[in-house]
């Protein structure tokens, strides 16, 4: 009576501690669609609350034809968002920090974190070209096609940020595969890394900054 008890005990303490871990993550806001973090938009005055990924490209959720101020003094960011159609204008988060903003007649607070998670490494250029000689490694170019064909690192395949959701099962990869990512200077690929971490995707590598450190070091390109 007594082991089982303490069984039980156990079990509630180790469940404790789980739940515990979890509720200590921070989670993210808004969701991810074709490469960009859509966060939602309430009407009114308000103060609003969001947390991204630094790389992150952020639109927020406006209805159409409404041209809105957005400001974020300590970015630099002063425009006017006008949603037309499929035409939403976005901004890039480039730098991690907490910013005060304001959005219309709604003030908030924009969290920018770095994304972090057990099976994603972030690597310099020559931890990258390291490991790229010594194992086997699927490398994705998440920039545009034009930056593409003006360099890239040999053997690297095109896949877009806005394309990746939605061709990345055409590689037919394995959720084990290792995969490298790596944009101009880290921020796309950033964001890259979290889509392959929401897909499952066990062994993601990012190249922290980009194809500009790469190319400074003078590794090879094609």
């Amino acid at each position: 009576m007594k082991k089982t008890s303490l069984y039980i005990f156990l079990l509630i303490l180790l469940v404790s501690c789980g739940g515990q871990r979890a509720s200590g993550q921070q989670s993210v806001s808004g969701t991810l669609e074709r490469g960009l973090r859509v966060l939602p938009v309430g009407g009114g005055f308000q103060s609003l609350q969001y947390t991204v990924y630094r790389g992150d490209y952020i639109v927020f959720d406006l209805p159409d034809t409404v041209s809105i101020p957005f400001t974020v003094p300590d970015l630099d960011i002063d425009m006017v968002l006008t949603r037309k159609g499929n035409d939403i204008p976005y901004v890039k988060m480039t730098k991690s920090g907490t910013y005060s903003f304001s959005l219309g007649e709604s003030e908030g607070t924009l969290n920018v974190i770095d994304l972090k998670a057990a099976s994603l490494t972030d690597l310099s250029a020559a931890e990258a070209r390291d490991l790229l000689e010594s194992r086997d490694m699927t490398i994705i170019d998440v920039r545009t096609a034009a930056e593409f064909n003006s360099v890239r690192i040999e053997g690297a395949i095109l896949l877009p940020i806005q394309e990746l959701e939605e061709r990345l099962p055409d590689l037919m990869l394995d959720k084990e595969d290792a995969v490298l990512l790596y944009c101009q200077s880290g921020n796309r690929s950033t964001a890259a890394s979290s889509i392959l971490l929401r897909e499952g995707y066990k062994r993601v590598y990012n190249l922290r900054y980009g194809i500009g450190d790469w190319l400074s070091r003078g590794y090879p390109t094609k």
